[in-house]
C-alpha cells in the first residue's frame, strides 16, 4: 500500500508554550518613583512626591520660570531647599550590570547620569541617581566633586566621575548635607 503524505491532515495537538508577560516598564518606574518618595519622606519628615507627569514633561518644563523647574524637574518632587534632583531608575537588570562596568562604559548607566546632570543644572541643583534591581537595595550615584571627601562611608564604587553608595548609608548622613541652610 502505497501513502502519499500529502494526502494527510496533521494538527498539532502539543499545547503552546506560554509566553512570558513583560512587565510594564512604567508601571515598575512609577512604583519605584513611589517607593523612593517613602523613603525620602520617613527619612525627612518632610513630603517628597512624584513630579507630576514624569519622565515625558521636559518641553512643557523648559518654558517654566526657574521656581517651577525646580518643582518639576527630575522623578521626584522635594521640599524646598533640598540639594538634589532626584532621578529615579528601577529595574533594567538586562541593561545594566554592574560587574561588567569594569571593563568597559555601560551606556544605559550612562544615558541614566548624563540624563540626571542635565535636569540638575536645569534647576540648578546637585544630580543624584537612585537605582533599585528586583529584590536588592537601593544605591545612589553621586558626583564624587559633589562630595566632601572627608565622608566616609563603609563600602562605596566609583563610576568614572561618580561615586556609588548603598542609600541607606546616604541617607543616615545630617541634613546639612541634603537641605541649603535655612535662614529662619
Amino acid at each position: 500500500m502505497d501513502f502519499n503524505l500529502d494526502e494527510f491532515e496533521i494538527d498539532d495537538i502539543t499545547p503552546a508554550p506560554k509566553k512570558k508577560r513583560k512587565a510594564d516598564g512604567g508601571q515598575k518606574g512609577k512604583r519605584g518613583e513611589r517607593e523612593l518618595c517613602k523613603l525620602f519622606t520617613k527619612r525627612f519628615g518632610k513630603e517628597f512626591t512624584r513630579t507630576i507627569g514624569s519622565g515625558n514633561r521636559w518641553s512643557q518644563v523648559a518654558s517654566m520660570p526657574s521656581h517651577a523647574k525646580a518643582t518639576f524637574t527630575g522623578d521626584i518632587c522635594a521640599p524646598e531647599g533640598f540639594l538634589f534632583s532626584l532621578e529615579s531608575k528601577n529595574g533594567y537588570e538586562d541593561k545594566v550590570d554592574l560587574s561588567n562596568v569594569f571593563a568597559s562604559k555601560n551606556k544605559t548607566l550612562d544615558g541614566f547620569l548624563k540624563q540626571s546632570v542635565k535636569e540638575a543644572n536645569d534647576c540648578d541643583r546637585l544630580p543624584m541617581v537612585c537605582w533599585k534591581r528586583k529584590r536588592k537595595p537601593w544605591i545612589a550615584f553621586l558626583r564624587s566633586d559633589d562630595l566632601d571627601p572627608s565622608l566616609d562611608f563603609d563600602s562605596y564604587m566609583f563610576y568614572w566621575n561618580w561615586t556609588v553608595v548603598s542609600l541607606d548609608k546616604l541617607l543616615e548622613l545630617p541634613d546639612d548635607f541634603f537641605f541649603e541652610e535655612s535662614n529662619d
